[in-house]
Order: C-alpha cells, then structure tokens, then sequence
C-alpha cells in the first residue's frame, strides 16, 4: 500500500498519511469545492489501511486544522466515527486535534467530533497550527 499525499491549496487541507510509520496529518483549511470528490478517496484509503494493518502498533493522527466550513466536517466526522469503529474492536488509534491559542470554537469543535466519534481526542492547544 503505498502513503497518501495530497498537498494543501487555498481551499484544500494537506494530507500526509504515511503507511509505514502509521502517522497521519490532516492540515490547513478544509473548504474544497467539492467536498466529496476530495474526501472520499481519503474515506476510502483510511478503511483499506485498516482492513490490510497489523493494529498491534498505535497508529497516531494529528489534526491541525486552522478552518473547516460544515460540508467538510460531515466528511471529517465520517473519517472519525470510522476511526471509532476500529478503536472499538481494539485497534490502537490515538488522535491529536490541534487548536490555536484561543481558539475556543475549535476546541468546542474537537470535544463534540471526540464524543459523537466516540474515540477520544487528545486536545492540544498550540501558539500557531
């Protein structure tokens, strides 16, 4: 399987997702035009990792988003709930959601995607994304 590297636009987060080391980024802003047409293909990446992984490892990502408009926070809560079906049958999955000094509306947004994900978020306020 080979990593998942899109790199980021004006409108379109950067997603580094590396297969070997089992590190995953998502980054930036998350406002593409057509929402579905950029996340699916990630949706569907993320489940054949999952479905072709040894999960004895932890596989970590880290969620730096700076901006998501609510189109793209159905394709992020997808990924998530996803995340938690894995994490719920033992997968070992540890989730970072970054969020800027101050910014309390994307910690709020954090804890809300942890708890209808069901899979606990590590937040972690930062001085810049």
């Amino acid at each position: 399987m080979d990593n998942l590297l899109i790199n980021a636009t004006e409108i379109t987060p950067k997603i580094c997702f590396d297969y070997i080391n089992k590190t995953f980024e998502i980054s930036g802003e998350s406002r593409p035009e057509n929402v579905k047409d950029f996340y699916e293909p990630i949706l569907t990446w993320i489940d054949n990792f999952f479905k072709s992984n040894n999960n004895n490892t932890i596989s970590k990502f880290d969620i730096k988003l700076e901006y998501f408009n609510s189109s793209s926070a159905k394709f992020l809560l997808t990924l998530l709930k996803n995340l938690g079906v894995f994490y719920k049958s033992g997968t070992k999955i540890e989730i970072n959601w970054y969020y800027e000094e101050g910014d309390d509306d994307m910690k709020e947004a954090g804890e809300q995607m942890s708890e209808m994900a069901k899979i606990p978020f590590n937040l972690i306020e930062t001085d810049e994304l």
